[in-house]
């Protein structure tokens, strides 16, 4: 079986993504599938929010907010 590569912060632990408006919904489904946490915007209520909305969303959840 081929290793997985899993992005890990600097303390060793699983990155968390959250993903912006512009990216297609098909990628979360995609990086779950290789185990990886992520929410999408459109999905928790912020498909309009602006850039600091979504960039202090992802802080408090400690996720790595990918656009």
């Amino acid at each position: 079986m081929e290793e997985q590569f899993i992005p890990t912060g600097r303390g060793g632990e699983e990155i968390r993504w959250l993903l912006n408006m512009n990216m297609p919904r098909s990628l979360k489904q995609l990086l779950e599938s290789v185990e990886h946490q992520c929410r999408h915007t459109g999905e928790i209520g912020l498909e309009r929010a602006s850039d600091w909305v979504v960039l202090e969303e992802a802080a408090r959840e400690g996720e790595v907010v990918l656009t």
